[in-house]
């Protein structure tokens, strides 16, 4: 009869415990945190592109600019003109943050104190190219560096520009297994090589067909994800 008390009340102790178990996890703290505007003292809430650095602080382009936050402090960086930030990219050699906004774009630079501050890259393209809308992507590749508006891809390497103009309109880029892939409207996909944008043969049947998402597969195949046509391989 005591022995069977005693497992009684082991049995109790146990349910009792994982009640309490299941009510700290219910009732603890929230491992998500939200953040508006007044967080981070700027008049927009709208977020375009986020990265995160390698010491692990917090990059967002914000309609006013960068806002970095390390976790304690928000820090808001703005453009040369001011312009909202519409695409981030790291370097991961070099931990250097490049960045796209409306007719600008450069790069994340500590000054004296250590403070970072925005580098306008403008100044090195040509007159002719200096007046551009929004960069919507920028793609940190081996051994440079491409900023995408809807016309042009502005391809830095060797702290020199490569321009390239489309023809009709450029939508998204990708970078899979170390190749850089765009699609052109009316035209389909194409990939960089060199200097010059090579046409993949057959991807016309993109000319008008939106790609969302071009993802490495088995056996160096690339996975491609469009908006009305399914998947292809």
């Amino acid at each position: 009869m005591r022995n069977l008390s005693f497992i009684i009340l082991i049995i109790i102790i146990h349910i009792n415990t994982f009640n309490c178990i299941c009510q700290t996890i219910q009732e603890g703290n929230h491992l998500i945190q939200n953040y508006d505007h007044k967080n981070y003292d700027t008049p927009e809430n709208q977020t375009w592109a986020i990265v995160q650095d390698q010491p692990g602080v917090m990059f967002f382009g914000n309609n006013s600019g960068v806002l970095e936050y390390d976790g304690n402090y928000w820090h808001l960086i703005q453009l040369t003109n001011k312009s909202t930030v519409r695409s981030l990219a790291l370097d991961t050699i070099t931990n250097i943050i490049y960045v796209g906004g409306v007719g600008e774009f450069g790069y994340l630079e500590p000054d004296s104190a250590g403070v970072l501050t925005y580098v306008s890259l403008v100044d090195k393209l040509p007159k002719t190219y200096q007046n551009f809308e929004d960069v919507w992507q920028v793609t940190v590749l081996q051994d440079r560096v491409i900023f995408r508006t809807n016309f042009e891809l502005f391809i830095l390497k060797q702290n020199k520009f490569k321009v390239i103009v489309s023809d009709n309109r450029f939508h998204r880029s990708f970078y899979v297994n170390n190749t850089f892939y765009i699609r052109e409207w009316g035209k389909g996909l194409f990939y960089l090589k060199g200097d010059k944008l090579e046409f993949i043969g057959q991807s016309g049947i993109f000319e008008n067909e939106r790609i969302y998402v071009m993802l490495p597969y088995e056996h160096k195949k690339i996975l491609i994800a469009t908006r009305t046509k399914g998947i292809y391989i």
